[in-house]
Formats: structure tokens, C-alpha cells, sequence
């Protein structure tokens, strides 16, 4: 899944991830970790996440979910 943030919250990323350099991001949708990653570099506009054995409809929900089109 490819998730491409404006530019506001790609510049909110990049200052994040410079500050939390080697911690742990957590994705999560409600209280669902969906993806829990080391942070190795600055992240920006684009992120990529691999979704272990989901589906493309379980994928496009997701990313509703994450843009706030869908609870």
C-alpha cells in the first residue's frame, strides 16, 4: 500500500522521523496495530507499507480509514 501525505503532513513526517531516528512507528486504526516498523530513515511525501496477506479490499479499507473517509 502506497500512502502519499500533502505537503503539510509530509513536512509533519519528515520532522518526526528526523526526531525519532531508530524508535518504533506504529500504524493503527482505532486500537488495531496495523504495521509496526523501526524507523531507519527520514520518511517524507511517499510510504510504502507491506501488508502481510491482505487483500485489496481489506487495503482499500485501510487507507479509508487512515484519510478519514471511513470509520
Amino acid at each position: 500500500m502506497l500512502l502519499i501525505f500533502t505537503d503539510e503532513g509530509a513536512e509533519r513526517l519528515k520532522s518526526w522521523s528526523s526526531a525519532h531516528m531508530g524508535q518504533v512507528l506504529a500504524v493503527t486504526v482505532g486500537d488495531e496495530p496495523l504495521v509496526v516498523a523501526k524507523v531507519a530513515g527520514i520518511l517524507g511525501k511517499k510510504l510504502s507499507m507491506c501488508l502481510k496477506e491482505a487483500r485489496m479490499e481489506e487495503a482499500n479499507l485501510l487507507a479509508r480509514q487512515l484519510m478519514g473517509w471511513q470509520k
